[in-house]
């Protein structure tokens, strides 16, 4: 939420923000950044100190650190990369604040907004290649409300995967269930390779087409 600026004219030294994207501020401002650095494959999440105004994330940086986005995280390991350098710049910062003797350096150049995500945004699309459909699921798995898709008109939520192959190849429609495991675990057939999923919550069968009704592919 936004601070209005009557709260923050009170302020002895001022109110200070957390901000994280995957890219330096002014850019990667606005909503749910970690999910969307995750869909869209970013490799790195820079996490900033900021002295915050009545705008969206666009006061004076105070601080800022850098941490990778490997292949395996997902927002909840994130979300425990996050809380160790957010403490580690606190701890920082806060005698500097307080002794009024810190630099405060103004963001420059063109700034970029990252919108709000709901729950209705995590339908995924089987059409898409199996990376991307991996970055999806992986960006909104627990604790957030999970990809999903449907199968037999009832809706399948997805919490983890993994890209499987992209050598072996099936004739089958996109989204079909081309195999399931006594695990549990099945694989799905996607633009340019198989996706395993390990983690989901409901029931499938060996030749369920994942996506309907809204997937005709």
């Amino acid at each position: 939420r936004l601070i209005p600026e009557i709260i923050l004219k009170k302020l002895k030294i001022g109110g200070i923000g957390f901000h994280g994207s995957s890219e330096l501020l002014p850019k990667g401002r606005g909503r749910s950044t970690i999910n969307w650095s995750l869909i869209n494959g970013k490799t790195q999440f820079i996490l900033h100190a900021f002295l915050m105004t009545p705008g969206i994330d666009d006061g004076d940086v105070i601080a800022y650190e850098i941490f990778d986005i490997n292949q395996w995280d997902t927002c909840k390991t994130l979300y425990y990369k996050f809380s160790i350098i957010q403490k580690r710049i606190l701890e920082m910062i806060i005698p500097k604040l307080l002794s009024n003797d810190f630099k405060h350096i103004p963001q420059t150049g063109e700034p970029s907004y990252y919108p709000k995500r709901t729950p209705d945004d995590g339908l995924v699309d089987w059409s898409k290649p199996v990376y991307e459909i991996y970055n999806f699921i992986r960006a909104l798995t627990k604790p957030y409300p999970g990809a999903f898709t449907y199968v037999n008109s009832k809706k399948l939520n997805i919490w983890e995967s993994q890209p499987f192959d992209s050598k072996i190849k099936y004739d089958d429609k996109i989204g079909v269930i081309v195999e399931k495991f006594s695990t549990g675990h099945f694989v799905v057939k996607c633009k340019d390779g198989l996706l395993l999923v390990t983690d989901y919550d409901g029931s499938v069968t060996l030749g369920d087409i994942l996506g309907e009704p809204y997937n005709d592919k």
